[in-house]
């Protein structure tokens, strides 16, 4: 597997498990939170890619942009799903 795959997916799900320790109640929010935050991983990544900028970058992936992007996905979901 490629570096910035793994960094990607790694990078994703920690920010889930965190959300998921400080609001979740239930395995289907974990499952949930996991799926925003890789969404919003990407959504960031990929805003990073087409405005090129990259504060930080490890494996090839924008960290600080994705994981806003990550962050504020998250923030919407724990507002609704709780």
């Amino acid at each position: 597997m490629a570096p910035g795959v793994l960094v990607f997916l790694g990078l994703g799900t920690a920010l889930a498990l965190m959300m998921h320790l400080w609001r979740g109640r239930n395995i289907q929010q974990l499952i949930l939170f996991w799926l925003v935050s890789i969404l919003g991983f990407g959504l960031g990544f990929g805003i990073a890619g087409l405005v090129g900028s990259a504060i930080m970058s490890l494996g090839g992936v924008p960290v600080v942009e994705a994981g806003t992007g990550s962050l504020l996905l998250l923030a919407v979901a724990a507002r609704l799903v709780t």
